[in-house]
């Protein structure tokens, strides 16, 4: 069943789509938990920390449009991390290959100061500049409240006297710290809410997801035996039709592949009786005995080729 559904996941559905899957099965099988913010969703647990699963197409890989990265999250999610956590990122890829079926797996970590080299967020790098009419002030509804909060906001990048805004471009060093991260994005978001008073600037807006630099994801996936800095290739998942029927027929070969008849010939029976029970028809019951007579015989014959084999 888990094999089914991984091969469903990424066969059908589009990558942001699958990943999100994914996320949801790893999830489960580390009785991890998964947390939403924005939209994004990342998998999490004590033992393995934070980690998010993308899946990729080999194609897309080639894509020179920085506007559709391919590995992205949301950012207050991810500087919160960093904020709790002195620890690296995790990154798990599942990259479709141009072969139906077969997928290799990668790893690759991002350290904060390797996030801080490596993020790309629209509007948030950039240098601001802007200017608050008097007249705009003073048509708000509580004036004096409005200008205080741009102070009190904005700090020394409001100049009270003249009602300018000037914020530098985003220039981390080795002592840029989460808080500097999420200070800068709130103070841009105070920027974005207050557009209407900001002389040109009303259609200011900024993006709350951030993308890796497509030129950094495209060169950890360029070779299998060597991927890129800071990578490494697990393995590969070949679920091609062809290789899991072989397998299955194998499988239903084995004791353990009878064990499923037996389970099968019993749900039969519970059914069976269940429909009895509710009905006390004589008929059924006839059938629920042969069910279960079906369900001893099956069960007898997978017990004594068991001890056989032990």
């Amino acid at each position: 069943m888990l094999v089914q559904e991984i091969k469903e996941n990424l066969e059908r559905l589009e990558p942001s789509m699958a990943g999100f899957q994914a996320e949801t099965i790893i999830a489960q099988l580390i009785d991890g938990s998964k947390e939403a913010n924005n939209g994004a969703v990342d998998v999490e647990s004590q033992e393995f920390g934070g980690f998010q699963i993308k899946t990729l197409v080999e194609k897309d890989l080639q894509k020179k449009d920085a506007r559709d990265p391919a590995v992205s999250g949301s950012f207050t999610q991810m500087i919160d991390f960093y904020k709790r956590r002195n620890e690296e990122y995790n990154y798990i890829i599942i990259l479709k290959s141009r072969t139906k079926g077969i997928y290799y797996f990668y790893t690759f970590v991002l350290s904060f100061q390797d996030f801080l080299d490596k993020f790309e967020l629209t509007g948030y790098k950039k240098e601001f500049k802007g200017y608050v009419p008097p007249e705009k002030f003073a048509q708000e509804k509580d004036p004096k409240k409005t200008f205080e909060e741009f102070t009190e906001v904005l700090g020394n990048y409001f100049n009270p006297n003249n009602n300018n805004i000037f914020i530098p471009a985003f220039a981390p060093t080795t002592s840029t710290t989460p808080d500097d991260l999420l200070n800068r994005f709130n103070i841009l978001k105070f920027l974005e809410k207050k557009r209407r008073l900001i002389q040109g600037n009303e259609y200011y807006s900024l993006d709350t997801t951030y993308s890796i630099k497509q030129s950094y994801v495209s060169q950890i996936f360029r070779d299998k035996s060597t991927p890129g800095p800071g990578t490494t290739f697990l393995g590969e998942l070949d679920l091609r039709d062809e290789v899991l029927k072989n397998l299955r027929e194998e499988y239903k070969r084995s004791l353990t592949g009878k064990m499923f008849e037996v389970l099968d010939s019993l749900k039969d029976s519970v059914q069976s009786m269940n429909r009895y029970f509710a009905t006390t028809e004589p008929y059924i019951g006839n059938e629920t005995v042969t069910n279960l007579n079906t369900t001893s015989n099956k069960f007898s014959s997978y017990f004594l080729k068991n001890e056989e084999t032990q």
